[in-house]
């Protein structure tokens, strides 16, 4: 019967001292006091009697994980904060399995750890040791914040299995349900915005990325499922979210961390090992800082946007006197992206020379088209098209990237024409705005500025544009938003967009050429951070 006993050593010392002569050890022991002296005496008796199947502590001894692309065991690469966790809730799941019938304290936890520090891969150890170890039929639900997170968990479980030969024995997992084939226990993996009348009657609950969750249906509906068992095991693990003081997240962290019920730990900021200074420092420029915050630093935010700084884009507007005429040898390529409307936005292209080398991205030409500029206050597509052709030959530019909703037929008609005397030709790319692609933008953007890698001349209307982009600090996994300002005078941010279009090209040439990396999605411990 597994005894909960306040264990201080480690585990090698404990191989240690197990491996000791009988009469070395009473050398060891007859030196401490006599209540010491009976805390070692029985935290060795334990270990050396217990096994995988009957300890939660000699599990993770002796069980392999993927660490860092290495076969290793987690006992060798298990941090200080992990084991702490760990221990607290090895009580509460001992008591759930059978292990032990006297009852723990806790039954609940809430662990708010920043992106890339092992929270999937610590949830796949105990939902795993508890199928492995119970002594009866147990059944549990683990609630991710969407499909791609739950992939991630049902991936890491068949990870683990498939390393350890004692537990691929027993344990079996397919799609979304890890079985044990002997007992029949096992947990179904779902997302969060599964069918909150679920009807299950779990014997522990794992609440994967709560601050992702959409709302507070199915937090309600686990809460109350959690009452069905005396024994059941919660366990909430996430990074700290947005919405500080006033969303249904913080208000249910806040319960649990003043409730005596609920084992509570909060990471201060990156502690990590595996997460190097420098990766870090790339993420910093490519997200919000709302973002690294709340991600990395693990700190709660409001649910505010951000803008740009306004001493880099007054730095940017400020590093060329001017458009350039036509294409020089000063640039390697250029590119050009344009943004379209008729009656409600302006239309607005921009053409950038790119030095590869230097990885400098320079505004070239910056020209814009009003509605209240035409007849009936609309922009004529003619018109936008004739001009957007002679100023792609000019620059001779690699092509032409552009939304298809207003411009598919001028987009068209810019691909099919052909400059004899230069022998140029316009290659098009009409691209769809969609999610992903709006994140790229943003971490384009973001990019260039922070970095200062983008210049260009004076010009009033993109900088107002730019003063109006406001980047918001999405939940949905790490992922922003580009919100664009309407107004009367400046459209759309028009420029803006255009210019953020040309931006993700822009980069993705320079990574091209350079043979680097495509940095706009940077990966943490198998979890993709922007």
């Amino acid at each position: 019967m597994w005894t909960p006993i306040k264990e201080r050593m480690t585990e090698n010392l404990l191989d240690d001292m197990c491996a000791m002569s009988e009469k070395d050890l009473e050398d060891i022991l007859h030196r401490l006091p006599e209540s010491r002296r009976r805390q070692i005496a029985q935290e060795v008796t334990q270990w050396a009697c217990a096994t995988p199947r009957t300890s939660p502590r000699k599990f993770r001894h002796v069980l392999v994980i993927d660490a860092d692309s290495q076969s290793q065991r987690l006992s060798q690469c298990c941090t200080p904060w992990q084991q702490q966790d760990f221990e607290a809730m090895d009580w509460a799941w001992a008591y759930m399995t059978g292990l032990t019938d006297i009852q723990s304290p806790r039954q609940r936890a809430y662990l708010e750890r920043p992106r890339g520090h092992s929270k999937t891969m610590d949830l796949s150890v105990s939902v795993l040791c508890a199928l492995y170890q119970s002594r009866r039929l147990i059944s549990g639900v683990a609630a991710a914040a969407k499909r791609d997170q739950a992939k991630l968990l049902r991936d890491k479980c068949k990870g683990i299995v498939r390393m350890n030969s004692h537990l691929a024995e027993e344990l079996e997992v397919q799609n979304y349900v890890v079985t044990n084939k002997r007992t029949g226990s096992n947990l179904t993996i779902i997302t969060s915005d599964a069918d909150t009348n679920f009807g299950q009657t779990p014997d522990f609950l794992i609440l994967d990325e709560l601050v992702h969750w959409k709302n507070e249906d199915l937090w309600d509906a686990m809460m109350t499922a959690s009452l069905k068992r005396s024994r059941c095991v919660v366990v909430v693990i996430t990074n700290a979210g947005s919405g500080r003081g006033v969303s249904w997240k913080w208000r249910v962290r806040e319960q649990c961390r003043k409730s005596k019920n609920w084992y509570f730990h909060h990471l201060e900021g990156a502690q990590a090992p595996w997460i190097t200074p420098s990766s870090l420092e790339e993420l910093r420029s490519k997200i919000t800082r709302k973002a690294y915050q709340r991600l990395i630093e693990n700190q709660w935010t409001t649910d505010r946007g951000e803008g740009l700084d306004w001493a880099d884009i007054q730095w940017s507007l400020s590093q060329r006197e001017g458009p350039e005429l036509g294409r020089t040898d000063e640039f390697d390529e250029y590119v050009a992206a344009l943004d379209f409307g008729i009656r409600h936005d302006h239309a607005a292209l921009v053409v950038l020379g790119l030095k590869l080398r230097e990885r400098r991205i320079i505004l070239v030409e910056c020209r814009s088209w009003k509605p209240e500029d035409f007849p009936d206050d609309r922009i004529s597509p003619a018109l936008v098209q004739q001009e957007t052709w002679e100023i792609m030959k000019r620059f001779a530019c690699l092509g032409l990237a552009y939304d298809p909703w207003e411009f598919a037929g001028p987009g068209e008609w810019i691909a099919s024409q052909y400059d004899e005397p230069t022998h140029y030709a316009c290659p098009t790319y009409p691209y769809e705005p969609t999610s992903k692609h709006n994140q790229a933008k943003v971490s384009a953007l973001l990019d260039v500025m922070r970095n200062r890698r983008f210049e260009a001349y004076p010009n009033a209307l993109l900088e107002r544009d730019l003063y109006h982009v406001s980047i918001e600090d999405s939940e949905n996994m790490g992922r922003h938003r580009l919100v664009l300002v309407r107004d009367e005078e400046g459209g759309h941010c028009d420029r803006a967009q255009a210019l953020v279009i040309g931006l993700v090209w822009a980069i993705g040439t320079e990574q091209d050429y350079l043979g680097i990396s495509d940095t706009e999605e940077i990966e943490v411990d198998g979890v993709r951070i922007v």
